[in-house]
């Protein structure tokens, strides 16, 4: 049921980090697939593109950081909610998760480990690690992505946003999700960093399809480059090798 009373009393802050979810729910399907599917790579870019400007009305509303929507019973703002709501109904379909390619999306699957091992919400271990995947995707990471899609579908979310974003899409998303008050670093220490790949690798690696690919390295090649560094805590030493385990049945479902 779509009802705009739903998320009447949802503070600013989550609803506009519930819209970036669905931007990376939608977005991330389309890059991550390397074939071109002309009717829904259509739809993708529509949504993608509505997505960002609603974004930019949420962002210029004065209460949206707050802990309560000041606006919450304002039309305007009912309607908002309500096509958020059936935008994010839409990015469960078929046509937006791209059925035939279940593994598309990395970045779900190291956020998921990350939120876990510093106790962040998910949303800020993804918005963490948005611009590090897209920065690998655009140079050439084919693991993660596709470059070419990649571009195509940064030129739609630029073109939609208000205000002046760069061609380079990692720099782009960063400010865009900046400039809806959604950029806080992860900081973690090494101890967490270790924890974190080694989640990753146990729950959705060590032989099993979903990291296509990626190994240890990988890993923690992103998600170093995600967070900021906390201080070091005493512990045993770090060991990658040690992660060489018989594959297990994922922990944490798929987003």
């Amino acid at each position: 049921m779509l009802d705009p009373l739903a998320t009447a009393g949802l503070p600013g802050y989550l609803l506009i980090e519930g819209l970036a979810e669905i931007l990376a729910r939608v977005v991330s399907p389309y890059i991550g697939d390397h074939r071109t599917l002309p009717s829904e790579d259509a739809l993708a870019e529509t949504v993608a593109a509505r997505l960002v400007q609603l974004g930019d009305l949420l962002a210029a509303d004065p209460a949206h950081t707050m802990h309560t929507m000041h606006t919450m019973h304002n039309k305007d703002s009912a309607a908002l909610r309500l096509d958020l709501a059936r935008l994010s109904s839409l990015s469960h379909t078929e046509w937006l998760a791209r059925d035939g390619n279940p593994y598309a999306v990395k970045g779900w699957l190291l956020a998921n480990e990350l939120a876990a091992v510093t106790g962040v919400r998910k949303m800020t271990a993804t918005v963490a690690l948005w611009p590090t995947l897209w920065a690998h995707i655009d140079r050439g990471d084919t693991r993660l992505g596709s470059a070419a899609r990649l571009r195509g579908m940064w030129a739609h979310l630029r073109g939609a946003h208000r205000g002046e974003l760069p061609d380079e899409p990692a720099a782009g998303i960063r400010l865009l999700l900046g400039s809806w008050g959604l950029i806080s670093p992860v900081t973690a220490s090494p101890a967490q960093v270790h924890a974190a790949v080694h989640a990753v690798n146990r729950s959705w690696g060590a032989g099993l399809p979903m990291l296509g690919g990626l190994g240890l390295a990988d890993i923690r090649e992103l998600i170093s480059a995600a967070v900021a560094s906390g201080p070091v805590v005493s512990g045993p030493a770090i060991n990658d090798r040690a992660a060489d385990v018989q594959p297990v049945l994922p922990s944490m479902p798929v987003h």
